[in-house]
């Protein structure tokens, strides 16, 4: 008889983990009070005011603005900086397409860096390698919710007087170096679309670092206007980014059970750190000791397969799943490969083993919801892969 599930065996687990979204009555009183306040554009409400100081303060900063996704942020963000046709921008190469495309957009030439091996964050090295006169912009992905190495990336930047931007799509309350992100750049997007640890099913903030860019910002979430002048007078070619207060009225409820999710992440990424380092050929991504605080957006472990019989990472993925432990294989292609990413490839395929490693062979990924269960729960994911490495020639 077969004692792994994916042959017919029984599953490590039959339990479900914490699933996502999750909400209360706070969230649907809000809910109906902005229904029936009958104030549900943010113009007239004060939900997503209200919510951008929170979020901002939340981050050591006064100001945010909301907009209607974290693609829009990146797009403001990029045109604010002044990017234009001919520019180039460097991305790293293991990332999400909307890391790139808004600067496509603007005209710009994407650039691809590397990743570090420990972390999968871009790679000072490989990034000022990417470096030509025409580059003008790096865009720091603060990936899984890990701050980058922004102390590092910020030096490179200014001896080459290239202007940074924080990709903070997942990265709420993340901490580095004694700073939240979004004060190591002049703009920094966040997401709160639907996977996101706090979510609202669609939308996002552009946290801004200097005040006085804050009517520019919001000038171009606003379809151009200013608010001195009037309604139907557009000083700016912008569309209208508005985020709707019934997201507002959510997003403030998402954000005051935060700080103690954020804390139980932490918890169980940890635990989960030191458990699954115990197996051979299973490797968490490092957390640096000068990291305070990250999000946990996603939970990933390195796979390497000469410890389980040179079994594919699809092939163990599915063994996996079938144990009932819910692992994702992350991004299957490194973002030069991407269809969408042709035309920005020229003079031959880029050479970034590290992002075409995770891609192919070792990223492994579970959701960020999973670390708020219980450590024994969590204990199920080490004694599922463990199952797996001994009974390995069921799967050969």
């Amino acid at each position: 008889m077969s004692t792994l599930a994916i042959n017919g065996g029984q599953k490590t687990r039959e339990k479900s983990f914490t699933g996502w979204p999750l909400w209360d009555d706070g969230e649907k009183n809000s809910l109906i009070n902005v229904l029936e306040s009958g104030k549900w554009g943010c113009l007239h409400g004060d939900q997503v005011t209200n919510f951008e100081k929170e979020f901002a303060s939340m981050h050591d900063l006064s100001v945010g603005v909301a907009v209607a996704s974290c693609d829009a942020g990146l797009r403001i963000a990029y045109k604010a900086i002044g990017i234009k046709p001919g520019d180039e921008a460097i991305v790293p190469a293991y990332t999400f397409i909307a890391s790139a495309v808004p600067a496509i957009d603007c005209g710009a030439k994407i650039k691809f860096a590397d990743v570090l091996p420990g972390t999968y964050n871009i790679d000072p090295a490989s990034l000022e390698e990417q470096i030509t006169e025409k580059t003008k912009l790096i865009i720091a992905v603060h990936f899984a919710g890990l701050p980058a190495r922004m102390e590092e990336i910020n030096r490179i930047a200014e001896k080459h007087g290239i202007a940074v931007i924080e990709d903070a799509a997942q990265a709420w309350g993340s901490k580095r170096y004694g700073k939240y992100v979004g004060n190591f750049s002049p703009f920094a997007p966040f997401s709160f679309q639907s996977s996101k640890n706090i979510t609202s099913g669609e939308g996002g903030i552009i946290l801004v670092r200097n005040p006085e860019d804050e009517d520019k910002i919001r000038s171009m979430a606003n379809n151009g206007r200013r608010k001195e002048a009037q309604w139907y007078e557009h000083f700016g070619q912008a569309g209208n980014y508005r985020l709707t207060e019934f997201q507002g009225a959510i997003l403030r409820n998402q954000l005051k059970r935060y700080p103690q999710q954020l804390d139980t992440r932490e918890k169980g990424a940890a635990f989960l750190r030191e458990n699954l380092s115990l197996i051979e050929g299973i490797t968490p991504l490092e957390r640096p000791g000068d990291v305070q605080a990250s999000s946990n957006h996603i939970f990933i472990f390195k796979y390497d397969k000469s410890h389980f019989g040179g079994i594919s990472k699809d092939k163990f993925l599915s063994a996996l799943q079938a144990e009932g432990i819910p692992a994702l294989t992350g991004y299957v292609l490194p973002l030069y490969k991407q269809p969408a990413m042709a035309d920005q490839v020229t003079g031959g395929m880029p050479d970034m083993p590290v992002s075409e490693k995770a891609c192919k062979e070792e990223a492994v990924w579970l959701r960020h919801s999973l670390l708020l269960d219980s450590e024994e729960d969590l204990a199920d994911i080490g004694i599922a892969i463990k199952k797996i490495q001994d009974n390995i020639k069921e799967l050969n």
